[in-house]
């Protein structure tokens, strides 16, 4: 029997399978390739069941809030420049209708959650944006939440994090990214100091249930004086109290480092933790399935714009791409997976329909219960 707090993200993750098999049904790619991208889409949902099932048995929370699988995919929405930046051009309504185009291309090509962030407001205010700034990113977040049916993050640029937070709680967003969350940075906004204080008191007095993800050596930003990785890794969770590890590249778009990132995982295992170390820069179609080897999950942005350009719109087609080539090779996750040998299996099983039958035979029970067209 599933439990019953597994129910709800397991309907609405099978009605999200459906839809986005009918949308793919009708395009021009062969069968083997369409088949292909479903059969990780419903992976994903059976690996959400597993995770489901473990929390219900030992109680304990695995990765993020709200996010109901292990190595999340994590896709980028960048707002255009809200009013009162430099870049507004006077049009609200498009900005919104850029936010709901991208937000529905990411939710139609599999990612596990979506990062709400003002990109388009530099140059960005160091740690404490306009009022004005947080109620336009508060109505976008709640609109983006009615929009899809994902978790949701929010990133105030560059480093309001009691904004994010506040936001957060206002719309049921379900985790905020810090930038520096402890110590300082020099960065091309000034000096930026930390606020853990602050922002783990502001979450408890507004009782927001919300993880605060914060980054380890931030891009676009310097150390004030050199310290190793590893004590920065254990300030952040020991005396900051994030709830993840963000690792970035130098800038927007910058590939990981991967000693650095060996570096900070290595730290999080000798402390014995579960905090979870996600990739968040560089990460494209080729490389996301190898990060994910190392890394507990990866925010991805350029990469899924038209033509990799970070300021264009989602391209759903790439999507598609990084979601299907990551999880038909870290389809599970709780072990070291041989992934020639599953590659060949899926093959196997592919070209021998039996993929295909097993989903026919369910095909009537889904039917019956949503009352919904499914054509294989």
């Amino acid at each position: 029997m599933i439990p019953g707090q597994c129910v709800e993200p397991l309907t609405v993750n099978l009605k999200m399978v459906i839809t986005q098999y009918n949308r793919y049904e009708h395009r021009s790619e062969s069968g083997l390739e369409k088949h292909c991208y479903i059969a990780a889409l419903i992976l994903k949902t059976w690996q959400k069941l597993i995770v489901c099932g473990i929390q219900y048995i030992t109680g304990h929370k695995l990765m993020i809030s709200g996010i109901e699988t292990t190595k999340p995919i994590i896709g980028m929405v960048h707002l255009e420049a809200l009013p009162g930046a430099p870049g507004f051009d006077g049009n609200r309504q498009a900005i919104r209708e850029a936010m709901r185009r991208d937000a529905r291309r990411l939710a139609n090509g599999g990612v596990d959650a979506l990062m709400i962030e003002n990109f388009g407001d530099s140059p960005f205010y160091a740690a404490d944006v306009p009022k004005h700034t947080v109620a336009t990113m508060a109505t976008l977040v709640a609109d983006i939440g009615r929009t899809v049916e994902l978790p949701l993050g929010v990133n105030v640029l560059r480093n309001d994090a009691e904004a994010a937070v506040s936001i957060a709680a206002a719309t049921g967003a379900s985790f905020v990214r810090v930038n520096v969350h402890t110590g300082t940075r020099v960065t091309d906004q000034g000096v930026v100091t930390g606020q853990a204080a602050e922002t783990l008191r502001l979450r408890d007095r507004l009782s927001a249930e919300v993880d605060i993800l914060a980054d380890v050596d931030v891009k676009h930003s310097a150390p004030v004086t050199e310290r190793p990785l590893s004590e920065e890794v254990v300030d952040l969770i020991e005396r900051g109290h994030a709830d993840g590890i963000i690792v970035t590249g130098a800038g927007t778009g910058h590939e990981t480092d991967r000693k650095q990132l060996n570096a900070i995982i290595e730290a999080q295992n000798r402390m014995r933790t579960d905090i979870p170390v996600l990739v968040g820069s560089g990460v494209t179609r080729d490389t996301a399935a190898e990060t994910l080897k190392l890394a507990d999950g990866i925010i991805v942005g350029s990469d899924l714009k038209q033509d990799g350009n970070t300021t264009a719109p989602v391209d759903e087609q790439r999507v598609r791409d990084l979601v299907a080539a990551t999880w038909l090779i870290l389809c599970f996750v709780w072990g070291d997976v041989n992934t020639d040998l599953l590659l060949r299996a899926l093959y196997r099983i592919l070209s021998l329909r039996v993929f295909v039958l097993g989903v026919k035979r369910t095909q009537s029970w889904v039917v019956r219960k949503w009352r919904v067209h499914v054509v294989l």
